[in-house]
């Protein structure tokens, strides 16, 4: 997926940065810097996990670059929360396609774009959450009840 020129002009000008620089690349799409930190919410099995405020280093129409201090592995899922200028901030999902290590216990991982998002991810209640305790104990019971049904039968 490609953003839109108007959005990603919209996005850029954020970090005071002029979209229409015609600086000749190798690249699909020129990446800008874009030095922000931005939220971001991990995606496992489709489900939105925590957030967490990352900084972004640079931008294109095609992805991101941002500055983790875990490596993503190569595939993972991340929704990103990217401000515009004058208006409300746009949620996009990525696909992280590179990662190296910039220095200790920093990385460098290079996203994606999949797909905008119609809204916020809601993240899953976490694991120490009210209710959490007591869904874990049923369910643990359950299984003990399907395991002593099939000892019985």
């Amino acid at each position: 997926m490609e953003l839109s020129q108007s959005l990603f002009e919209q996005i850029i000008q954020c970090a005071g940065v002029r979209a229409n620089d015609s600086s000749r690349e190798r690249r699909q799409s020129r990446r800008f810097p874009f030095s922000h930190r931005i939220t971001v919410v991990s995606f496992r099995d489709g489900v939105a996990g925590p957030t967490a405020m990352v900084r972004a280093r640079d931008l294109s129409r095609t992805g991101i670059g941002l500055l983790l201090t875990h490596k993503p592995a190569i595939g993972a899922r991340y929704g990103v929360r990217l401000p515009r200028r004058e208006d409300e901030p746009v949620w996009a999902s990525i696909v992280i396609r590179r990662c190296q290590l910039v220095s200790e216990g920093l990385f460098l991982a290079g996203g994606r774009f999949e797909q905008l998002l119609d809204q916020e991810p809601t993240p899953m209640a976490p694991a120490n959450s009210p209710g959490e305790a007591e869904r874990r104990k049923a369910a643990q019971a359950n299984e003990i009840d399907r395991i002593r049904q099939s000892i019985l039968s």
